[in-house]
């Protein structure tokens, strides 16, 4: 297929938009700043709004330009259909935990504790998206396919990073709980800090379950 460079460029520039934005607003001093000018409910608005602003034209621009268009670098269906599944399956009990935290009053809510999901990564959310992104990626395999889902990962791995950076700044976590998780899948586990057994006893089967079987079919 032959890709239109403009379409493949604003799709590189969009996810540099959208990143960059991340960073900027969020970052401590200019998140305060904007909090103390326009209080929180507004501050949270307005980002939103701009994650919303910079990420649908981005894919807009990709359904347009970029879907299944320029090379095809590496294309590998069923193993990117797992990566989907893996990352499916992870959002299900980012989705799940809080209401099972919720409808269960004898879960402790230990603050330097992790549970279910986030014994594994405590960024969850941003792993599970990087998971569909690589996914995609490698089912497809279109160099225009590359440039839109690499963006998942990317922000997982920069995002994760600077809201660590964020949260330590500002204290919206404890050291211990720091010191008891992990960035990268496993690594807490690996290193006798978590248990993989008591995420796995906290975790919804049935809801991994489904979630895995749609993202098989992504």
């Amino acid at each position: 297929h032959k890709a239109r460079p403009v379409g493949l460029g604003t799709i590189t520039l969009g996810w540099a938009t959208f990143i960059g934005t991340h960073i900027a607003m969020s970052h401590p001093p200019n998140r305060k700043r904007l909090i103390n000018y326009m209080g929180e409910r507004n501050f949270l608005s307005v980002y939103s709004l701009v994650s919303f602003a910079t990420l649908v034209p981005t894919t807009y621009l990709y359904v347009k330009y970029g879907r299944r268009q320029g090379p095809l670098l590496a294309r590998h269906p069923i193993i990117g259909r797992i990566i989907s599944a893996i990352g499916t399956a992870t959002l299900s009990q980012v989705i799940i935990q809080p209401i099972l935290a919720k409808s269960d009053p004898s879960i402790d809510n230990d603050p330097n504790e992790a549970r279910g999901i986030y014994r594994i990564t405590r960024h969850a959310m941003f792993f599970g998206l990087s998971c569909i992104g690589i996914g995609q990626m490698l089912k497809l395999g279109h160099l225009g396919d590359f440039l839109y889902f690499a963006g998942f990962p990317l922000f997982w791995i920069i995002g994760s990073m600077h809201q660590d950076y964020r949260q330590k700044i500002e204290g919206t976590e404890t050291p211990e709980y720091f010191e008891r998780t992990s960035l990268i899948p496993f690594h807490a586990i690996l290193t006798g800090k978590n248990s993989l057994s008591k995420s796995l006893d906290e975790m919804n089967p049935g809801a991994a379950a489904g979630a895995a079987l749609l993202g098989l079919l992504l």
